[in-house]
């Protein structure tokens, strides 16, 4: 009778534990560009970071589109990023769009 009841608390543990670290191990499945809110108790866009201020311009031209792309942008990290190839383009005299 003692094993028995050894082994069914051991059984109770063993799945107490997996339930457990699976329900731990969903908050880091989190697509990339979110994280796990607690408060919202789901996975929530990261924070907003400003971008990094560009390196001084050799073309004013360069810098003042640059400027009103991030007017436009608004912090939105994608459009911001968009912003940073296209002046670095400008920067280089490569055509194209940006």
């Amino acid at each position: 009778m003692r094993l028995n009841m050894r082994m069914a608390l051991f059984v109770c543990a063993v799945v107490g534990a997996s339930v457990l670290f699976s329900d731990l191990a969903a908050f880091a499945q989190c697509p990339p560009g979110t994280h796990w809110s607690n408060r919202a108790w789901q996975c929530v866009p990261n924070r907003r970071m400003p971008p990094p201020p560009p390196p001084p311009p050799p073309r004013r031209s360069c810098n003042k589109s640059y400027n009103r792309c991030l007017r436009i942008c608004q912090g939105v990290p994608h459009c911001v990023n968009n912003c940073n190839m296209g002046y670095n383009a400008c920067r280089e005299g490569r055509r194209g769009y940006y």
